[in-house]
């Protein structure tokens, strides 16, 4: 992967373990939400935590974060968290389409 640049995407995912797994300059995380997927919201502790986990993993990068517990206000909650962060290398989005998907 890290030869062709090639991202991989670390998540927050039921029943899957939430580690950062950093494998280039970019480093990529999806939040999906748990224990409901797409719907359940994060506690601060939690994203605080992980958002160390990314800083710590990356030198000289961009970090992308990506809210997909669209089911409900949780994703834009969770913007509201990554918004307060003095980061440059911090972009974050939400995923709307998995919003679409569910109905």
């Amino acid at each position: 992967m890290k030869k062709n640049n090639i991202t991989f995407c670390s998540i927050s995912y039921p029943k899957l373990p939430d580690a950062v797994i950093p494998n280039n300059k970019r480093l990529y995380y999806r939040f999906h939400g748990v224990p409901v997927l797409h719907k359940s919201s994060y506690k601060n502790e939690f994203l605080e935590k992980t958002y160390e986990g990314l800083m710590e993993s990356i030198n000289d990068g961009e970090i992308w974060i990506y809210f997909n517990n669209t089911w409900g206000t949780s994703a834009i909650e969770m913007q509201s968290f990554s918004r307060k962060k003095p980061d440059k290398t911090l972009r974050n989005l939400i995923d709307y389409s998995s919003c679409l998907s569910i109905y």
